[in-house]
């Protein structure tokens, strides 16, 4: 046995978000020469949002790892895994991810995309001649779930920079409160990890609690309310006058907020500059 091998898979293991719990069984697979085998993990999640009443559920993945021999250097490769999502509300999906040497799908990463959630991921990729050393590029994956999977793999789409997508910018369009100045920061960090994340948002006359997912397809957010159900752009976006929005809005010290008096400021807030510390949290209504 190549204990340099060994090592290898090792680290491919603990860097997928597997930990070392496989190590022994998958060291004893390659001791006894097994020229291909599987090996089967478990790992619960909390949902990012419970849409059953039952306290305590969680979402469930399964991963069956996929180790081969190499025929020509005799070496073990783990070639790809599959991730089985049962969801704490009955959505059940599988998909096939490969491993690829410049890039790794973690296990984590594999279950927000079975949510349906897009993830950036950092890869590898090579311009020009092979010697140079690879040059490091963003890329957003997520995966079309209205395509029935073929074989274990539903369509992985990658959007890549020169497709002229930037979170930033895009979280900068909506009309997001954020309370303290790092929290928009914090927000941009879980939704490139595909967590959905959830903000308060002013919508028509209300500011509501709502999830939020990137969609580096369309270059916008997609937004859900507490039930899941998308809420379109077109609502989120439409014009109100002043004179239809609420006057004041409350604050969690009670202090009030006068949106005729302060119309620069609430524009400000709108467009996701931090609502003042003295001023608190904004209430939702």
């Amino acid at each position: 046995m190549n204990d340099d091998n060994l090592t290898g898979l090792k680290n491919t293991l603990d860097r997928l978000g597997f930990g070392n719990k496989l190590n022994e069984v998958m060291e004893s697979a390659i001791r006894n020469q097994t020229p291909s085998f599987l090996l089967g993990i478990c790992s619960y999640f909390d949902p990012p949002v419970k849409l059953t009443s039952s306290q305590g559920q969680k979402d469930f993945v399964q991963y069956i790892l996929n180790f081969g021999r190499s025929q020509k250097t005799g070496d073990y490769r783990l070639f790809n895994y599959l991730a089985e999502l049962s969801t704490h509300n009955g959505v059940e999906r599988k998909q096939g991810f490969e491993i690829n040497s410049d890039h790794y799908v973690t296990a984590k990463d594999a279950y927000y995309l079975l949510l349906g959630n897009s993830v950036l991921k950092e890869v590898s990729t090579r311009k020009g001649s092979t010697l140079k050393p690879p040059e490091k590029t963003d890329v957003w994956l997520r995966l079309n779930l209205q395509i029935p999977a073929a074989l274990n793999r539903h369509p992985l789409s990658k959007f890549y920079p020169p497709h002229g997508f930037s979170v930033h910018n895009v979280v900068d369009k909506y009309p997001i409160f954020f309370q303290h100045p790092n929290d928009k920061a914090t927000l941009i960090n879980a939704l490139k990890k595909g967590m959905l994340p959830k903000a308060d948002m002013l919508l028509g006359c209300r500011l509501e609690l709502v999830y939020l997912s990137i969609n580096p397809k369309m270059k916008n957010l997609d937004v859900f309310d507490q039930r899941m159900n998308t809420i379109s752009n077109d609502y989120i976006f439409q014009q109100i006058p002043l004179s239809g929005m609420p006057q004041r809005i409350e604050f969690s010290n009670y202090t009030t907020f006068d949106l005729e008096k302060n119309t620069e400021k609430a524009n400000e807030a709108v467009q996701g500059n931090p609502v003042d510390e003295q001023q608190g949290k904004a209430r939702r209504r």
